[in-house]
């Protein structure tokens, strides 16, 4: 365990963390197209990143900008945020 800047303990040992190069749908669209060999899962790879990022950029805009409407809503009705 290690203790970060902000107090809460990190576990270290664990080195699950996402990645395309074993992201099951990059293996998934391998497996469609019957592709084998590391250099064309590489290309799969490469060629989906763009896509699933502007995918979880747009998510979180999305999600973002609905809070601040909500948020905004809350403050044209009354509600005190933030106090």
């Amino acid at each position: 365990m290690m203790k970060s800047l902000r107090g809460e303990l990190t576990d270290t040992r664990n080195k699950d963390k996402f990645s395309l190069s074993n992201s099951k749908m990059v293996m998934a669209i391998a497996k469609s197209l019957e592709v084998n060999d590391q250099d064309s899962i590489k290309l799969i790879s490469n060629v989906i990143t763009p896509v699933l990022i502007n995918s979880l950029v747009s998510t979180v805009r999305y999600h973002f900008n609905n809070f601040l409407a909500q948020s905004e809503s809350l403050g044209a009705n009354g509600y005190r945020l933030g106090s």
